[in-house]
C-alpha cells in the first residue's frame, strides 16, 4: 500500500519522524510493518554520512523543497576516522 504525500503534509511528516526518533529514544521499538512513501514533483536525492547515521535529503517539488531523513543508530557511532564504532550503554 502507498502512502502518496503531498507538499503541504511534509510538516505533517516531519512531526510524525521526530515522534517516532522520540519513541526510539525512550526505549520503544517500531514495529517492522513496511510503508511507502510517494514524493510527487521528485528531482534529487542525497545521502550523506553523520557521526550517528546517516542523512537522507530529498529535493522535490515546484519549489524546491528539501525533505531530511535522519537516520540515526542506537548503538553505533562514527569515529573521527570515519569508522563505525560500537558504543556500550
Amino acid at each position: 500500500m502507498a502512502l502518496e504525500i503531498r507538499a503541504s503534509d511534509i510538516i505533517d511528516l516531519e512531526d510524525f519522524a521526530m515522534d517516532i526518533a522520540y519513541k526510539q529514544d525512550e526505549g520503544h521499538h517500531v514495529t517492522n510493518k513496511k510503508e511507502v512513501i510517494v514524493l510527487n514533483d521528485y528531482k534529487k536525492y542525497w545521502i550523506s554520512d553523520s557521526e550517528e547515521g546517516h542523512i537522507i535529503k530529498i529535493c522535490y517539488g515546484e519549489d524546491d523543497r528539501v525533505l531530511t531523513i535522519r537516520c540515526n543508530w542506537s548503538d553505533r557511532k562514527r569515529d573521527k576516522t570515519n569508522r563505525v564504532n560500537n558504543v556500550k550503554k
